[in-house]
């Protein structure tokens, strides 16, 4: 017989070895399907995102061209460096 050399602790260990296999495959499968979902999730999510902001970016593009035609970037560019001048002065004092 072939299993004639096999002692109980042999035995043992083999099934030890069988089940914790068994186990980790187990985990590794339930790990990969978790994933899965969790990717399909966050996709959903994405595409929903992206959906909304198809739908709002005309409204953007209206306000951004409204302001635009308000701001006086020069202006603001000028203050802006003023500002800059005494927050360096403050920071030397």
């Amino acid at each position: 017989m072939a299993f004639e050399g096999l002692t109980l602790e042999s035995i043992i260990l083999i099934l030890l070895f069988l089940g914790v296999t068994y186990w980790l495959i187990h985990l590794i499968r339930q790990l990969n399907r978790t994933t899965k979902k969790s990717f399909s999730e966050i996709t959903h999510h994405m595409n929903r995102l992206e959906q909304q902001y198809v739908k709002i970016r005309p409204e953007l593009d209206e306000m951004r061209a409204v302001m635009d035609t308000k701001v006086d970037y020069d202006y603001l560019e000028r203050k802006m460096h003023e500002l800059v001048k005494i927050v360096m002065r403050r920071k030397r004092g």
